[in-house]
């Protein structure tokens, strides 16, 4: 009960200076003291210190758990899987119109799938050739130390840690699937194709499919 006291007497003083500084600014004055309003917010920060470090002890004791907010994976709007660390807010989530739109549950495009398989390759691509180059450096390692051929593995793992090689896990069902390249895509899958149409413009029949869209839209509104 202390600290609350302790911290709400901060709070009002805090307010207190900053509405003074904001009125000596207003005439055009200089603030005398200004490092007070900086000794304020840190004395408030040591109090939530010691408030968190008080209720971490507690939950230990009673569950076992810190109780604290950890680090989520979550899918974003563009399908990609980031890290997303709770905290608090001063809007709710169903207000924040930046939450929405990064973290919102949002229906994914017929583009999505094809994105994150293109992203998914890309990642690939970029972990292969982190792969061969950490490979032909551990190759000229073992040809100037011959001893140490009985530990490629452990020197290959040496040198992914020292490059700080990060390996991209591909999704199963996403590499099992053809590859697409420049200029080029698979359309027998059901993914791909939306209502008879191709949305892709690397395709050799995307004029011929939407002048048809064109003349089946006007038929409609006929």
């Amino acid at each position: 009960m202390l600290i609350v006291v302790i911290r709400y007497v901060l709070l009002k003083e805090r307010n207190r200076l900053l509405t003074m500084e904001e009125e000596y600014r207003y005439q055009h004055e200089l603030f005398p003291s200004p490092e007070r309003i900086d000794k304020v917010e840190e004395s408030m920060r040591n109090i939530m210190l010691v408030i968190r470090e008080r209720d971490i002890a507690y939950n230990l004791l009673e569950t076992g758990k810190t109780g604290e907010q950890t680090p989520q994976i979550r899918e974003t709007s563009f399908g990609l899987l980031r890290y997303y660390q709770p905290k608090e807010r001063i809007l709710p989530f169903y207000k924040n119109r930046y939450y929405q739109l990064l973290w919102g549950k949002r229906k994914s495009g017929p583009w999505t799938n094809i994105f994150k398989r293109r992203y998914n390759e890309f990642q690939e691509h970029q972990e292969h050739q982190e792969t061969n180059r950490i490979k032909k450096i551990v190759a000229n390692v073992l040809q100037k130390y011959p001893h140490l051929r009985d530990e490629e593995e452990r020197v290959l793992e040496e040198y992914k840690k020292s490059y700080d090689f990060e390996q991209y896990h591909i999704p199963k069902r996403l590499a099992q699937r053809p590859k697409l390249r420049g200029h080029q895509a698979v359309w027998h899958e059901p993914e791909f194709i939306e209502n008879g149409t191709l949305d892709d413009p690397n395709s050799e029949d995307f004029e011929r499919l939407q002048q048809e869209k064109v003349v089946r839209m006007r038929r409609k509104k006929k």
